[in-house]
């Protein structure tokens, strides 16, 4: 009696997971919501897809913005994306 209760409101919980999730690694909101719908009709098909899925879109690190260090081309020092300038010969970059 206590799965027929528990049950529908773990597989909405997720459902509203996958949705947010699904936006916050870039997928457009009707692909979202697609794996929102798919996930309440067919839960033990759709949820280890996603993952499977999600992990191959965005890597392992989870991150969803995948950031491109530049090199210096006056020294060859790696530098982090946003920096004006090199940290270690103080060579300005161009964009």
């Amino acid at each position: 009696m206590l799965l027929r209760l528990v049950w529908p409101v773990l597989v909405i919980s997720l459902a509203v997971f996958i949705f947010f999730d699904a936006k916050k690694r870039g997928y457009s909101q009707m692909t979202a919501f697609s794996w929102l719908i798919f996930t309440m009709v067919m839960p033990f098909i759709v949820v280890p897809a996603y993952f499977i899925l999600a992990v191959k879109r965005t890597g392992f690190s989870g991150n969803s913005q995948l950031q491109s260090n530049k090199i210096c081309p006056k020294c060859g020092e790696e530098i982090l994306t946003g920096r004006e300038s090199c940290p270690r010969c103080n060579n300005k970059l161009t964009l």
